[in-house]
Formats: structure tokens, sequence, C-alpha cells
């Protein structure tokens, strides 16, 4: 999970990828299983960040 928090917590990838910064709070929202799916789905199928299409991923993993 590190690359991915350093990644998604960095404003100059962020601003590369046109997607707000997480932060603390956004982390203290998503439950662990959707943390693990944002991991999975970020670092570990090396998709570009978009959530349209992390959505649409989650919700055909999970259906």
């Amino acid at each position: 999970m590190n690359d991915y928090f350093a990644s998604f917590t960095s404003p100059t990838f962020c601003d590369e990828h046109a997607i707000p910064v997480q932060d603390d709070d956004f982390f203290c929202h998503i439950e662990a299983l959707g943390m693990a799916d944002r991991v999975q789905y970020y670092q570990g199928l090396k998709n570009l960040p978009d959530e349209r299409a992390f959505i649409d991923w989650q919700r055909s993993v999970r259906a």
C-alpha cells in the first residue's frame, strides 16, 4: 500500500492525472475492503487513475 499512498497523496501525481489528492479524511471514510480494491486496481493491476473505470471494475468484481 505504500506506493498507492505515496502516489495518491502526492499533489504532483494527482495534478498530472487531474484527480483530487487523497487526504486523511478520504482514508478515514474508505472501509478496508474498498481500500484493498483501490490498491489492487491501481497498484496490482497497474491501471491509470480513473475513478469511473475503477467503480465499474469494482462493481464487476463485487457483483
